[in-house]
């Protein structure tokens, strides 16, 4: 009677055992699926990783082209300004130069 139970209990296990190593698979391809899925995704996430990357590398270079065009232009702005100021002075010496030879002649007529 002992070889009897102990026959059927491990015909019990070995149906548990066979049921539970079947759950098992189940769940183990679901969770291949989902890595599989997963991995998929990080692999189109790197690509669109890469492509920002790549426009930050461009926009950084137009940056500092924009910068230097800048630095650039402020240095036209100044060289013009003490081109200005220098054409004022020669324009005001002019103006001195003139205004003094009127009042000669003027001067010179009237008396």
């Amino acid at each position: 009677m002992d070889v009897e139970k102990t026959i059927e209990f491990i015909l019990t296990q070995q149906a548990q055992f066979s049921s539970d190593l079947s759950q098992l698979d189940r769940r183990l391809d679901r969770l291949t699926g989902n890595v599989e899925s997963l991995a998929a995704t990080v692999k189109g996430q790197q690509v669109q990783i890469d492509s920002i990357g790549g426009a930050i590398h461009v926009l950084i270079k137009v940056s500092d082209e924009h910068r230097q065009a800048i630095i650039r232009s402020d240095q036209a702005i100044q060289r013009s300004d003490e081109k200005s100021d220098q054409i004022k002075e020669n324009l005001n010496a002019l103006i001195k130069i003139v205004d003094e030879l009127v009042r000669r002649r003027d001067n010179g007529h009237i008396q």
